[in-house]
């Protein structure tokens, strides 16, 4: 197989984020390492009895700096996701057809499916795990627990796709623990959302991978925590943000001011303060309250705008219960 950081490199946007879901790396001590390395080694070690398959080494482990190394030096992602040990097995199907597994421990849950809505895209294809999955040809990627596990062959016309799914079956129910969908999605509005479309990050190159601009204007550091979302009729993008302090929020807005074009005050319920904007042909708005701040990126008019602020406003006032397992 070719080199994994190649295969990482050409994920497009994925391959240039260098400062997401949960910022630096957690060296783990030895005794943790050593704790975490066989409770992954069981996961690695539980596709045997999935038909077809023979798994074709033991598991390798890279912790700390080794993954730059099993990555080509495209370690950014994992290490800045709260990386703390990588483990690979390899397995070959019946047909000769070698499947390369990965498992990452990024230490809860909330990362684990940050790491994985990074990779997923809402024209892929979803199928129903503990939570769901993302499937592409020759590629299946999931979360659990806190881990985020990638399975991918470089022959995928050589593998039926329902043996690479009954592998990825038999791994993921050798992890015991579901772990929970990040809380921070609760807070988005729930109408117009298109499903499977929110990205769990923190940090300002994640964003800048979706909207871009050359200022840290929302003070986004690993503290922080951010999702992106779209929405359609009107087609719009979402970005809710969650910060330690609630003085954050207030700079956060008077930087807003300060950059764009237009700003028009919006009257919302106390204690929201909400603006609407330009930048160029683009409409924009914010609102913020305590430590909590909502985006409008990008919506048709300022109508559009207008109204998914008010959507966020209420979402975040009185958010939904915890998203469950077939959320998103």
């Amino acid at each position: 197989m070719q080199g994994r950081g190649k295969l990482w490199k050409c994920f497009g946007w994925w391959g240039m984020l260098l400062c997401v879901c949960g910022g630096q790396a957690a060296e783990l001590p030895s005794s943790l390492l050593q704790r975490s390395q066989g409770e992954m080694e069981q996961v690695l070690l539980a596709g045997g009895p999935a038909t077809g398959w023979r798994l074709k080494a033991q598991p390798r482990f890279y912790a700390g700096d080794e993954v730059y190394a099993y990555l080509d030096g495209a370690a950014e992602v994992p290490k800045a996701c709260g990386f703390r040990l990588l483990g690979v097995a390899e397995y070959t199907y019946l047909t000769g057809v070698g499947v390369k597994v990965e498992l990452y421990d990024l230490g809860t849950s909330a990362n684990a499916f940050g790491l994985y809505s990074l990779k997923r895209d809402p024209s892929h294809r979803f199928l129903k795990f503990t939570h769901w999955a993302s499937l592409t040809p020759g590629e299946l990627i999931f979360w659990k627990d806190h881990y985020t596990a990638v399975l991918f062959t470089e022959a995928p016309k050589r593998l039926p796709e329902d043996a690479l799914v009954a592998l990825g079956r038999t791994l993921e129910g050798k992890i015991s623990r579901p772990g929970n969908l990040p809380d921070l999605l609760r807070y988005l509005p729930p109408a117009g959302y298109v499903k499977h479309s929110a990205k769990y990050f923190h940090g300002k190159f994640a964003l800048d991978a979706l909207w871009f601009h050359p200022r840290n204007l929302f003070l986004l550091d690993q503290r922080s925590e951010a999702v992106f979302a779209v929405y359609q009729k009107p087609s719009s993008r979402l970005l809710l943000l969650r910060y330690p302090s609630v003085q954050t929020p207030v700079q956060v807005v008077e930087a807003w001011r300060q950059t764009f074009e237009g700003m028009r005050r919006l009257s919302l319920p106390p204690p929201f303060g909400g603006f609407l904007a330009r930048q160029g042909e683009k409409n924009l708005g914010i609102c913020r309250a305590q430590n909590l701040v909502g985006v409008v990126l990008e919506a048709p008019r300022a109508t559009d705008v207008e109204r998914r602020l008010r959507e966020l406003v209420q979402a975040m006032q009185k958010p939904s219960p915890p998203w469950g397992r077939g959320a998103d």
